[in-house]
């Protein structure tokens, strides 16, 4: 557990704001504290079998007892530690459990998505497209993807500079979806066909992919990589909308991607939206 810690602290210490460089100066130091609250258990469980063994003859109950005392008293205290340390790591951070699955999850998806990656450039004719919303090659090949990739498997790749945020999105928002990285709405379009484009992810959990869509700003650049192209998006504008409001995926003017995220963090009262519109080129 503590291996996946350190390796989301790195990966995240390439981007993103000063608060974030901050959390994960704490994030560190607590690692480290674990660290050695581990090794003060290991040497006390020496101390007490070395203790047992001292002699061979056999010691009377009440003396096991008196013995055991100040073990048991160690290893509460050293649990309620890593309990409070795994909260606190939550807060700042992200959740470290469920980090490490969702990690798993997109290795495996990283690998797959690149065999559909290698394919297309392997067939140009047949793959590749203009990164241009419903011309004619992009818009068949977004309907084909879209119509056959099953819910959990992968489409594209996400990626948000501001936020040092690259992932592989996959097909669905159901929570077994969402567990593996960001899902794409199915009601809503792929890049490359007209109309809107949803994508939602985690806030706290599952390498909370979406943390800090919060600090997104008008004109911040959002990128969706397809196996057929590649598509860039400019921020508009974010709001906070109930649960049950699916006005925001409705169909507009423009093509455009919007990102969904619960809000505050550690609650599903309200949902983050973030609209980002299309930049043809």
């Amino acid at each position: 557990m503590r291996r996946a810690w350190r390796q989301n602290a790195a990966l995240k210490s390439r981007g993103g704001a000063a608060t974030g460089d901050r959390n994960e100066v704490l994030v560190r130091e607590l690692i480290e504290s674990v660290d050695r609250l581990e090794r003060g258990l290991t040497s006390a469980l020496d101390t007490f079998r070395s203790s047992l063994q001292a002699d061979g003859s056999p010691t009377p109950r009440h003396g096991i007892r008196q013995r055991l005392r100040p073990l048991a008293a160690t290893l509460i205290l050293i649990a309620g530690v890593l309990a409070v340390t795994e909260s606190v790591v939550t807060v700042l951070w992200q959740e470290p459990l469920s980090a490490f699955s969702a990690r798993r999850e997109q290795q495996k998806l990283n690998r797959k998505l690149a065999g559909a990656e290698a394919a297309a450039l392997a067939g140009p004719a047949k793959f590749a497209a203009r990164a241009g919303p419903d011309s004619s090659r992009s818009a068949v090949l977004a309907r084909r993807l879209g119509r056959h990739t099953p819910p959990g498997d992968p489409l594209g790749r996400i990626r948000i500079p501001k936020l040092g945020v690259k992932f592989v999105f996959v097909q669905g928002v159901s929570a077994g979806d969402l567990e593996k990285g960001p899902g794409h709405y199915r009601g809503t379009i792929l890049p490359g066909q007209r109309g809107t484009v949803g994508i939602a992810g985690h806030r706290t959990t599952y390498l909370a992919p979406f943390r800090h869509l919060d600090q997104l700003g008008r004109g911040d650049e959002i990128d969706l990589k397809m196996p057929y192209g590649r598509f860039r998006y400019s921020v508009e504008r974010s709001m906070v909308v109930s649960p049950t409001n699916a006005t925001a995926l409705r169909t507009v003017r423009h093509d455009r991607l919007v990102l969904t995220t619960c809000t505050p963090p550690f609650s599903a009262s309200k949902r983050l939206v973030v609209t980002a519109r299309w930049k043809p080129g």
